[in-house]
């Protein structure tokens, strides 16, 4: 008997700006995934990580870390680095990728907390997108 596995996608809704070398409780970036049946605690697996960037001075690289609290505290993954490829027309432009193979239960609710941190310089990003499955 096969099973289907069900991809899901949570998008981050606003650019953040000026995000630079350090970890920043103003520039936490909200994915929530819709996890059904509302209310109930999230258990699916991450399958993948894409930060979408523009305006990058002087950064090479990004941090990130995912967490389940709003303070940046209780880390799901922690800090993992990755370096940014430009854009092939602007430079300004970028993204990184990440593929995750990692299962998730949270105790309550479906949102997760995305930090970035640059290694050196400023990037705005743009959009973050995690891929779950169930």
């Amino acid at each position: 008997m096969r099973v289907k596995n069900y991809r899901h996608v949570a998008r981050s809704s606003a650019a953040v700006a000026a995000v630079g070398t350090a970890y920043a409780s103003g520039k936490r970036i909200s994915l929530e995934t819709s996890y059904w049946p509302d209310g109930q605690p999230f258990r699916g697996g991450l399958q993948s990580l894409s930060v979408y960037v523009s305006s990058i001075s002087s950064a090479a690289s990004i941090t990130w870390r995912l967490t389940r609290d709003t303070d940046g505290d209780e880390s799901i993954i922690t800090d993992v680095t990755g370096a940014l490829t430009t854009g092939i027309t602007t430079a300004t432009d970028g993204s990184v990728n990440f593929k995750l193979n990692y299962d998730v239960s949270l105790e309550s609710g479906d949102t997760f907390y995305l930090w970035i941190k640059t290694d050196a310089g400023t990037v705005t990003v743009d959009q973050a997108v995690l891929l779950w499955g169930e």
